[in-house]
């Protein structure tokens, strides 16, 4: 069943379907889904999946970072032609979620064409890092999701000390977005041959398929993490993933230990800010927990020479759980000095939708 009507393309749709250009265009400029993405290109929802992944994860996933702020937006925008003063925010900051629409819209009209799509100048990492093969496995599941891995996979084994979501948390003053990108598995074990303790991230279709819990025994080859700023996980790209022992024994919560709810789940739940000494000494192994990397955006009009990076802890778990201790409000820094402070209704309203127990 359709999305939305398909549009009168102003030219045949593509046989190939699904680009890493297009889908970088769709996607991260101009906020398709990915059940949009396939109406529109007729392309497999395998294939859309293995594009997609490869636009947000090509270094690091700083591309989906880059693809996301709205200069990147403003500056397609202008290749395009459809700029306009009535088209920026007040104070001419460009608003992303205006941008978009406008550009979604244009482009479902048919104002825009295919051709034009794919002569789009592409950030250099994805034009010269990623490549998408259908015959090769989705990182999601476990595989390279058609690219390169790269050289110095690293092999680890361990018991799994947390399952918690890799998400990442997008500010800018006084907005914020969230990048639902999998799970960190923490692990106690073996990795590169020295016993340490050790942090891997995983894709949601590999936590779906092998259901990764507290007390599993797992093992697989990952690759050091690009950008340490962008991830709370000390490695990542994983492959070859075994669950070789499956734990008995399950908890009392809190802390809760079984398998971890669907990112989709997270999403709709919400979060609260969360200490972080109480994060460390109560929460660091329940899947309602959460450290999540934080991109700050000071200046819209120069994002990447001003974006500042630091760790928050959130709590998805129920209003009633007696560990929970908030902590200080947090601040955001703005242009010319200025300062944002989060306060604590923006989490009541964060999760009113849910009852003391939920």
């Amino acid at each position: 069943m359709s999305v939305f009507p398909r549009p009168p393309y102003p030219s045949a749709p593509p046989p190939s379907g699904i680009t890493l250009g297009r889908a970088w265009f769709l996607f991260g400029v101009a906020g398709f889904t990915k059940d949009q993405i396939r109406v529109l290109t007729g392309a497999s929802k395998r294939d859309v999946e293995d594009a997609v992944f490869c636009t947000r994860c090509t270094q690091g996933d700083r591309l989906e970072a880059i693809s996301a702020s709205p200069a990147t937006v403003l500056h397609v925008m202008r290749s395009l032609g459809l700029t306009a003063p009535q088209h920026l925010g007040r104070h001419r900051v460009p608003d992303r979620g205006k941008l978009r629409r406008l550009l979604r819209d244009t482009f479902v009209a048919g104002t825009v064409s295919w051709a034009v799509v794919d002569v789009l100048p592409l950030p250099a990492d994805l034009a010269t890092d990623a490549t998408v093969d259908a015959e090769t496995e989705p990182a999601a599941l476990g595989g390279n999701g058609g690219r390169a891995i790269a050289s110095g996979n690293i092999a680890w084994s361990g018991v799994a000390a947390s399952v918690q979501p890799r998400i990442r948390l997008h500010r800018s003053f006084d907005e914020r977005s969230h990048s639902y990108l999998g799970y960190v598995l923490t692990l106690r074990g073996t990795v590169d041959g020295a016993e340490r303790v050790f942090s891997v991230a995983i894709g949601e279709g590999a936590e779906e398929k092998l259901a990764f819990r507290v007390g599993d025994t797992v093992s697989g080859e990952a690759v050091p993490v690009a950008d340490p700023r962008l991830e709370t996980a000390e490695f990542y790209k994983a492959s070859k993933l075994k669950l070789t022992a499956r734990a008995d024994a399950q908890n009392t919560p809190p802390p809760w230990h079984g398998e971890p709810p669907t990112l989709a789940v997270y999403r709709e739940r919400g979060h609260r800010r969360l200490d972080a000494r109480t994060f460390e000494s109560k929460c660091s192994s329940c899947i309602r927990g959460c450290r999540m990397p934080v991109e700050m955006i000071v200046d819209h009009w120069n994002p990447s020479g001003s974006t500042k990076y630091r760790t928050e802890t959130f709590c998805y778990g129920p209003k009633s759980c007696p560990f929970y201790k908030p902590g200080p409000t947090r601040k955001v820094p703005g242009r010319n000095g200025m300062s944002y402070e989060e306060e604590d209704w923006i989490d009541d309203e964060a999760v009113a939708h849910r009852g003391p127990d939920e």
